[in-house]
């Protein structure tokens, strides 16, 4: 996974998700063309994935699964109503 630095206008994105940007080192770590996704380099570290509209929901309930079975991290968010495109 290659970390490329990048500065985000916080601005841009939901509110819910300020604080968890805020003061953050931010950077794109996407390897598909299918869905966008940042590391927020904040506490432990977290990332935030965005895609088309139910792109995603495998994904959340496949990673929500092996997180009960101590293989993955949980899956903190899965909303499937933001209907914008977020850039970097």
């Amino acid at each position: 996974m290659t970390l490329i630095p990048v500065e985000l206008n916080i601005d841009s994105y939901p509110a819910a998700f300020h604080p968890l940007l805020s003061g953050a080192k931010i950077y794109d770590s996407s390897c598909s063309s299918e869905a966008r996704v940042i590391f927020i380099e904040k506490d432990s570290g977290y990332f935030l994935k965005f895609a088309l509209k139910g792109s995603l929901e495998r994904e959340a309930a496949l990673t929500r699964y092996f997180h009960s079975k101590g293989l993955a991290a949980s899956v903190g968010v899965y909303s499937f109503s933001i209907l914008r495109t977020y850039s970097t």
